[in-house]
């Protein structure tokens, strides 16, 4: 993200395109849905750059990579528990290694908050804000999750079928709105996840 790749080699079999950083090139185009990590595998990624080691079998590249990585985040203050909380250049980051569906809750829920713009991807939750309202907005959000008192779902949970986002079959259609809507919670949300993820961490 935010940098220049250049394409070294392609996979198409499976699905593959190595790529290496470049000192310039025009903006990427990606097509599709945005792969969806869960929980765990974030989980096991911090634990990799935790650990200070690279797997068994890891390229040359693909350890090289792990390493910037590494020190990329290693002033953050993660831990196996902690969930730092970063605000820098203008935008807060919350690096939560908590998987998509998860972010997605979180994201929604800080986004209650007026005027706030929030996305989410697996590994973070990021708002367009260096305020310390959304390092509050974030505090609260983990202790509503954490003690089950997040908002009702109705004010937050609500999809735009329209969205691209959100069109994730070509059969959704078909669905009575209220089928649909459990439909694309029940893809793109985990609720329940969240509540447990918020109960066992902390945010420094």
């Amino acid at each position: 993200a935010g940098r220049a790749w250049q394409i070294t080699s392609v996979d198409s079999a499976r699905g593959v395109v190595q790529v290496t950083s470049t000192v310039a090139a025009d903006a990427p185009m990606w097509t599709g849905q945005p792969k969806a990590y869960s929980r765990k595998l974030c989980e096991q990624i911090l634990d990799l750059l935790l650990e200070g080691r690279s797997h068994m079998g890891c390229s040359a590249l693909a350890t090289g990579a792990i390493d910037t990585i590494r020190d990329s985040v290693a002033h953050l203050g993660l831990t196996t528990t902690a969930r730092p909380v970063v605000l820098a250049a203008g935008k807060t980051v919350w690096h939560t290694y908590a998987g998509a569906r998860i972010n997605a809750v979180l994201a929604r829920l800080i986004a209650q908050e007026p005027g706030a713009k929030v996305t989410a991807s697996n590994l973070s939750v990021k708002m367009a804000s260096g305020s310390s309202r959304a390092l509050e907005a974030v505090r609260t959000v983990q202790a509503q999750l954490a003690t089950g008192h997040e908002p009702p779902e109705e004010t937050w949970a609500e999809f735009d079928p329209a969205r691209r986002s959100a069109m994730l079959s070509v059969f959704q259609g078909c669905l009575p709105a209220d089928a649909e809507q459990a439909f694309l919670r029940d893809a793109l949300l985990d609720l329940e996840g969240a509540r447990q993820w918020a109960a066992a961490i902390k945010v420094p």
